[in-house]
């Protein structure tokens, strides 16, 4: 890459993609305790009553992403 140019780099994702919590877990990067925290603070929305049964689409996965993001740039809290 040459000077002055900018490198950008993405994860396409399926719309009708679905994912465990575990698996989210690994695609984020991130602990099981801190997602859950973000079902309970209603950031994310999964489908399924339990975290057991939780399953997370395309969107929410990218909202995870985002969020989390966004949590570590400007070192945001949860709670």
């Amino acid at each position: 890459m040459s000077h002055g140019e900018t490198r950008i780099e993405g994860v396409l994702l399926d719309e009708e993609l679905t994912v465990t919590l575990a698996e989210l877990t690994r695609m984020c990067g991130s602990s099981v305790r801190t997602l859950q925290l973000m079902v309970t603070e209603g950031v994310l929305h999964p489908q399924g009553a339990a975290p057991r049964e939780w399953r997370f689409d395309g969107p929410e996965i990218r909202r995870a992403r985002r969020a989390l993001r966004l949590r570590r740039d400007l070192e945001l809290n949860l709670n």
